[in-house]
């Protein structure tokens, strides 16, 4: 069982096209906070900062994504200190048109971008959300044990230029595929697999099995003693090596799991029955679970399907504000 393939799949991504960027000469671009937007650098270079914070250089080649509904401003360089705000009216031409061009003063080298948005669509989401960082970039050179995915990058922008038939869906078909293998860098890198997480215990034969045996029954009636027979430890040395590696104690582990599948399949079924639901995720108790599900999700089981009904039914296209 691949863990990682099986909850990059449930955490479901939709993909919004926003459109070409053409910058050019000196320029400080102040976007307001888009949840999920990425880029992809076609051609040349500028700096991108979040929030005020520091200055990352993307060049060529390079993807970024932008998990956090954050603000966030692109430079031509480190020194520009006057900045122009993309306001709605800006927002909603670009989302309109597909395309956002700035020449600023002084010439220059051009900067070519293609920017889109990755929408977390379901509760699970968050297992993967929240390990994220404020900034992923992935460098160019990053691709390189995988060059197929650089002719990915070239075709999106192919896709892009020539706006041929079926354009959208074969860039939203893409940028998931280009997403998939950014997360699968991210999380191999060195300094991410140092962290305490469950993504990191994957690479731990014994928690990493433990790991595998909860998600892939989760209405079993696990206990620490259980989980810590079926690989091999003691309760106490598996309680603490699986604390030491995911962060979480196996049960807060386990908690968090089963509500977050719980959430989803009450998203998914208006008519499944609460404490169906519950006996699916493990719960013989339907008060325990709904005491756990509020813990978890910050309203109780009914509370939330119905807010994300309502939320569903207001859903539109992305706009200046974001998907």
């Amino acid at each position: 069982m691949d863990i990682l393939s099986d909850f990059i799949g449930l955490v479901r991504t939709e993909t919004h096209l926003y459109g070409s960027l053409e910058l050019s000469g000196v320029y400080g671009l102040k976007f307001p906070g888009l949840t999920g937007v990425f880029f992809i650098v076609n051609q040349g270079a500028c700096f991108l900062s979040v929030a005020d914070g520091p200055n990352i250089e993307l060049k060529t080649g390079d993807f970024v994504f932008l998990p956090a509904l954050r603000p966030f401003t692109l430079k031509s360089s480190r020194d520009v200190k006057k900045t122009s705000a993309i306001g709605d009216k800006k927002m909603k031409s670009y989302v309109e048109t597909g395309k956002l061009k700035f020449d600023g003063d002084g010439g220059g080298a051009s900067t070519s971008m293609i920017a889109g948005c990755f929408e977390f669509s379901n509760p699970e989401s968050k297992l993967i959300k929240e390990y994220l960082p404020e900034v992923l970039h992935i460098k160019a050179n990053d691709f390189d044990e995988t060059p197929w995915t650089h002719a990915i990058l070239r075709l999106i922008s192919t896709e892009l230029s020539q706006g041929r038939p079926g354009f959208k869906a074969a860039f939203n078909r893409l940028s998931e595929v280009l997403f998939i293998h950014a997360m699968r860098i991210y999380f191999t890198r060195p300094s991410v697999k140092n962290e305490p997480s469950w993504l990191r215990a994957l690479n731990d034969v014994q928690v990493g099995k433990a790991l595998k045996l909860m998600h892939a029954n989760l209405g079993k009636s696990w206990t620490v003693t259980s989980l810590g027979k079926a690989v091999g430890l003691s309760k106490s040395g598996f309680a603490a090596r699986f604390k030491s590696a995911v962060g979480q104690t196996p049960m807060e582990h386990l908690t968090q799991r089963r509500i977050l599948k719980a959430a989803r399949l009450l998203e998914e079924s208006e008519s499944a029955l609460i404490e169906d639901v519950a006996n699916t995720v493990g719960y013989e108790s339907e008060s325990a679970f709904r005491k756990a599900f509020r813990r978890e999700m910050g309203a109780s089981p009914r509370d939330f399907r119905s807010g994300k009904k309502e939320s569903l039914t207001r859903k539109k296209r992305p706009s200046a504000n974001g998907p």
